[in-house]
């Protein structure tokens, strides 16, 4: 099997492959830009702002992280639109897809293994009617 097939995009398991990169990429980069925004960031009056809203800093950070995320994937949907590219709608896609799936992680483990879920239960309800249809239906429409 070659690389060609294993990350084509007209193919399942292409899709299901660049899925998994782009889940492994972005969990590295909202690691990395939460740790930023809080080391050079935390003491400034928009951080503390931000983190005074809503279910305080981890909501923040989560909302913080979706702007670079959804913008970049809203770019690579529009360039494949744009240039009728296959591969970069399909980044585009995915790259929500990952979104969805990361935020959906990190809450299924804060609520049940680690018992320490920083949002209250209506927050808990939106967050899940939000990402559900978005794993949901995003490589099956690809």
């Amino acid at each position: 099997m070659s690389l060609l097939y294993l990350f084509n995009p007209s193919t399942l398991i292409g899709q299901l492959s660049q899925a998994s990169l782009q889940v492994i990429i972005w969990i590295q980069i909202f690691k990395w830009l939460k740790s930023h925004v809080k080391k050079n960031y935390s003491k400034s009056s928009w951080y503390l702002q931000g983190t005074s809203k809503g279910d305080g800093e981890a909501e923040f950070l989560m909302l913080f992280s979706a702007v670079p995320q959804h913008t970049t994937s809203a770019i690579f949907v529009f360039l494949g639109t744009y240039f009728n590219s296959l591969q970069l709608f399909t980044m585009g896609t995915l790259g929500e897809f990952a979104f969805e799936f990361i935020e959906l992680y990190d809450l299924f483990m804060a609520l049940y293994v680690y018992n320490n879920c920083p949002f209250k239960p209506v927050m808990i309800k939106s967050l899940l009617f939000h990402h559900v249809p978005g794993v949901i239906v995003i490589i099956p429409m690809n």
